[in-house]
């Protein structure tokens, strides 16, 4: 649960609360033979679409369901700071595919 376990925050207006997805992945780590200059500093680009997992939904929404995994358009995932807590929200029409049903 997020913000500490207190009461999940509930969306409306057909948006999602969602929680970007980050797969396990394992770290190899190699000796590398190249030398990078310090001031030299390459972006990391951004992804078009970005796995989320779904954590609540506005009532009023239609296709997508509670704790379900889902495709989204990156740059229409918004962030929401209310004191100490950040959430992601992004809007049911941003959603481009569904992987996994509950």
């Amino acid at each position: 649960m997020i913000n500490g376990g207190k009461v999940t925050p509930q969306p409306v207006n057909r948006n999602l609360l969602v929680e970007i997805y980050e797969e396990e992945k394992e770290e190899k780590k190699e000796e590398s033979v190249f030398i990078m200059p310090t001031d030299v500093y390459a972006a990391k680009p951004v992804e078009r679409y970005t796995v989320v997992d779904v954590l609540a939904i506005s009532g009023d929404c239609q296709k997508i369901r509670s704790r379900c995994r889902c495709v989204v358009d990156t740059s229409m995932i918004e962030e929401v700071k209310v004191g100490d807590d950040t959430y992601r929200i992004v809007s049911e029409n941003y959603v481009v595919l569904i992987l996994e049903r509950p």
